[in-house]
């Protein structure tokens, strides 16, 4: 079969087409021939990731029971920027899990993907848990700052949410309360500076 007059045209059709897999391969052959623009290599990105999810799904497909292999797709997901999906699989993997140990990495994965997709209620339920999870679970503690880190990169929005539910929750945890009044301050603050208050 003779080479192509445009390869970039053809990874362009690929991808148009749902070929990730065909447009990925064709847009690294081209972009190795040429130097790359933003644009083809956004492009590039874009067949690389729908290329995992749909590998993904075939794994699961092929290996249905495989927990493993759903938790893959999920994080696909989010990667994609699907945090929706990613929601729904760490809705049914919590379900089926057993012991809270193992549970914390799996909520620590939804309450993520629960901010992303503003789902800040769950979110909030997630924080929660594993935030208490700590008190008796000793690893668990180990998660705290990234949650709060979590948070502090999520949408203003989001997290005035999130905060507005977790405070009620943990009105004991005073580190956690101080943190949460200075983030509202902050919070405040940004709003006025930018003329989004009053």
């Amino acid at each position: 079969m003779p080479s192509p007059a445009n390869p970039l045209l053809e990874a362009e059709e690929k991808l148009d087409a749902g070929d990730y897999a065909g447009a990925r391969d064709a847009y690294r052959e081209a972009l190795l021939r040429e130097p790359p623009t933003t644009t083809e290599l956004s492009l590039l990105s874009t067949a690389e990731d729908w290329e995992c999810v749909e590998y993904r799904h075939a794994l699961c497909e092929k290996h249905p029971n495989s927990r493993d292999a759903r938790k893959a797709l999920a994080h696909a997901y989010l990667r994609i920027g699907r945090p929706q999906q990613a929601v729904a699989i760490f809705n049914t993997l919590i379900e089926e899990e057993g012991p809270p140990r193992h549970r914390i990495p799996l909520l620590i994965a939804r309450f993520r993907a629960a901010v992303s997709a503003g789902k800040h209620h769950l979110a909030t339920s997630d924080f929660v848990e594993i935030w208490l999870a700590g008190k008796t679970i000793r690893p668990a503690r180990r998660f705290r700052p990234g949650l709060l880190n979590h948070i502090h990169q999520a949408p203003n929005s989001a997290v005035e949410r999130i905060l507005d539910g977790i405070a009620p929750q943990l009105p004991k945890e005073i580190h956690l309360m101080k943190y949460i009044r200075i983030k509202k301050r902050e919070l405040a603050a940004l709003a006025a500076a930018s003329g989004l208050q009053g």
